[in-house]
């Protein structure tokens, strides 16, 4: 048996993602990750998904406005 714990894929994408290490996806990295996902969008296009990702996942953050 091992002593290692098996890491979500969706968590070893995310730290990929995450350059900074801050814990939170910038639009930037949010950027890198559809490119490298084949999806090449417009700079409008980005931001419109950033914030309905953002939204979606995280709908009332205390640090939202």
């Amino acid at each position: 048996m091992s002593d290692e714990k098996e890491v979500p894929l969706s968590q070893l994408v995310f730290e990929k993602y995450d350059r900074n290490k801050d814990g939170i996806l910038s639009p930037s990295e949010f950027h890198f990750l559809v490119y490298d996902m084949g999806y090449y969008l417009s700079p409008k296009e980005r931001e419109i998904a950033y914030k309905k990702m953002d939204t979606y996942f995280f709908p009332n953050p205390p640090f939202h406005s």
